[in-house]
């Protein structure tokens, strides 16, 4: 038997085999068909098919035309077909978008931003969007964190100076009032508020040292000694105490059990002391 010039290496069907059939769904098309690119991209009929099929469902749809990049007449249409209103004004900003309590955006503002947005090509809903993700997440949300920050440094200023004052801190509280209102009035007032330097601890204190010695010198010269009668802050009885260390008549009271004022001088370097402390009056 003469020897084949191609030896078989295996049916089709069996391991090792090959087929020589290199033929494409394409293939019985003409030449400039098979060609074509939408030909060449498809891998399969199925392929093309949806292809042929998305094609004819464009056809008569309006199409935009990308102009060259420096071409400013047709981006302007590109961007009237895509919804850019004819004028600024044209634009109906969102409802919602309110500046909070606090906040503000001024008409010239706004108008600057509409116009803006129109030079930029800007759709309507994309103008729309823009603006409300402005006034509510930046304006607003702004505003909001900076009040909710005021308000946490002033709950902080608050228990900060209650542990200072102690008992005395709404005694000492109005001693600051008192002065605001003595050496600055309203106008004075307004600033504390806005800045929010009337919650600031350093400041309180130091318009409630101003307010007590306001008081203090009144009672002075009315002929009064300042005493317990009011609350006292540790800071207050801590000084106190040091007064009375150096007063000759408090001491010989209190060093003297048989002295007629140690009952009352003892009653009042004691309290003294609990104030110092912390404590609680007693009675």
């Amino acid at each position: 038997m003469a020897e084949s010039d191609t030896e078989s290496t295996g049916s089709i069907i069996s391991e090792g085999g090959s087929s020589t059939d290199t033929s494409t769904w394409y293939s019985d098309l003409p030449d400039e068909m098979q060609q074509a690119d939408v030909v060449q991209s498809s891998k399969t009929f199925e392929d093309f098919a949806k292809t042929a099929i998305h094609a004819q469902s464009m056809v008569g749809r309006d199409k935009v035309a990308i102009p060259a990049k420096d071409d400013d007449p047709g981006w302007a249409g590109v961007w009237d077909k895509l919804g850019r209103p004819e004028e600024s004004s044209g634009y109906k900003m969102p409802e919602d978008a309110v500046p909070v309590e606090g906040a503000s955006l001024s008409e010239d503002g706004v108008k600057a931003f509409l116009g803006r947005a129109h030079e930029l090509g800007l759709s309507q809903r994309q103008a729309a969007g823009l603006y409300g993700w402005y006034v509510k997440d930046q304006i607003n949300g702004t505003v909001e964190t900076a009040q909710s920050n005021m308000q946490n440094a002033r709950e902080e200023s608050i228990s900060s100076l209650k542990r200072e004052f102690g008992q005395a801190f709404d005694e000492r509280l109005g001693h600051a009032r008192s002065a605001v209102t003595q050496f600055g009035g309203d106008d004075l007032k307004e600033i504390l508020d806005a800045s929010g330097l009337g919650d600031n601890p350093v400041v309180v204190r130091a318009f409630a040292n101003i307010g007590k010695a306001m008081a203090d010198d009144s009672l002075y010269q009315s002929g009064e000694r300042p005493g317990l009668g009011g609350a006292v802050s540790p800071a207050d009885a801590r000084s106190e105490i040091e007064s009375l260390q150096r007063d000759p008549e408090f001491l010989a009271s209190y060093m003297d059990p048989s002295n007629p004022g140690h009952d009352e001088a003892l009653g009042k370097f004691t309290e003294l002391h609990r104030l110092v402390a912390g404590l609680p009056r007693e009675g």
